[in-house]
């Protein structure tokens, strides 16, 4: 039959699935879509520098603290009024708490080693005081405490303490003056800064004042 030759021979011009294309359907029938942009993601680097404003922000918010809660060793206090003066530069530096005490400890260290420094001056001090050559040595201590009796007789206990606070009571050249003065003291001429009785003139007429001058002289 010749109808049973033509669905097994001559060209078959269907399109299978395996070709593309559903079943039955020919290829100019077949929709064709146009790609879907791809989508970037951002990379971890710029994911970063997008959130890193905001969360800098909020660090720094958390991290300076209103007022600042410094601790001091034992046996320093606390300057109140350095404290006020370095708050306001510890904020502008935007520093936190933790980071201003790591500044302030260093800072005391450095005044530590300069209290220490000028300790061992004033040790020194003393000991160039008992070997001088002019009142030190065996007599220290007694010229000492003529240089002691004088600093009492012409310096007010204010003016001693001042001296003494800063370890000038110790100083050679301070002493030398003050035993000198002592020395002074000693004399019958020796006349304090309030004088005497025997120079109080208030009870003595013109003329025993007077030939009181002349018998000095």
């Amino acid at each position: 039959m010749p109808e049973d030759n033509i669905l097994t021979s001559g060209t078959d011009d269907t399109v299978t699935p395996d070709e593309g294309t559903e079943q039955g359907t020919s290829v100019d029938e077949t929709e064709v879509k146009e790609p879907e942009a791809e989508v970037k993601e951002p990379e971890e680097g710029e994911k970063a520098d997008e959130e890193k404003p905001d969360e800098d922000e909020e660090k720094k918010e958390s991290e300076v603290p209103e007022k600042y809660d410094i601790k001091l060793p034992d046996g320093i206090e606390m300057d109140e009024t350095a404290l006020e003066l370095f708050s306001p530069l510890f904020r502008e530096m935007e520093l936190s708490n933790e980071k201003a005490q790591k500044l302030t400890d260093a800072y005391v260290e450095l005044r530590k080693s300069e209290m220490k420094a000028y300790a061992d001056q004033v040790e020194k001090w003393k000991s160039d005081a008992k070997s001088d050559a002019e009142y030190g040595g065996r007599a220290f201590k007694e010229n000492a405490g003529l240089a002691s009796k004088a600093m009492n007789e012409v310096f007010s206990d204010k003016t001693i303490a001042l001296l003494d606070s800063v370890g000038f009571t110790s100083h050679p050249e301070l002493i030398r003056d003050l035993w000198k003065l002592g020395t002074r003291m000693g004399d019958d001429k020796w006349v304090d800064g309030r004088g005497s009785k025997a120079d109080d003139e208030s009870n003595l007429t013109a003329e025993q004042k007077l030939a009181k001058r002349y018998a000095k002289t």
